[in-house]
């Protein structure tokens, strides 16, 4: 009966460690973006298709071009662990000062690596732990009239 318990939880176990896929973003496969015309197509025309765009440009050259981009990432998560990255799409559709379609350009995962930062802004300060936190506290008990008082800065 033991064994039988023991297997059954191994079992159980293993069976938590099944796959799960994770999409995210705007799912590039099922629309066509081939279909958008280079010099006819507007940013309306494009917005009415495939609808808003994850990312706008916040910045536009000095001919007054801006790019939209439509992105895409498919992640796979095996039980416990971290999700990893599995697939990543990038359509990026820049449009001229006239709101018309400029260029359509793809990136897929074969086709380019993109860098990704993972820095971290510091910040300025003290680091504080729980004891640290009671220890520099502002409020203290008085030995002369046994009530709390709060340093007032």
């Amino acid at each position: 009966m033991k064994n039988i318990a023991i297997v059954f939880f191994v079992m159980l176990f293993f069976s938590a460690c099944d796959n799960v896929v994770i999409n995210r973003g705007y799912e590039i496969a099922s629309n066509n973006f081939e279909a958008i015309c280079v010099g006819k197509d507007s940013a309306m025309n494009v917005f009415n298709k495939y609808g808003s765009p994850t990312v706008r440009s916040s910045v536009e050259s000095v001919a007054g071009e801006y790019t939209w981009y439509y992105t895409y990432k498919q992640f796979v998560k095996k039980g416990f662990l971290s999700p990893k990255v599995v697939k990543t799409q990038i359509i990026a559709i820049t449009f001229n000062a006239n709101n018309i379609v400029v260029s359509v350009l793809s990136c897929k995962d074969s086709e380019q690596k993109i860098a990704v930062v993972d820095d971290k802004t510091k910040t300025l300060g003290k680091k504080y732990k729980t004891l640290h936190m009671l220890k520099d506290s502002d409020i203290y008990i008085s030995s002369n009239s046994g009530k709390a008082k709060v340093n007032n800065w």
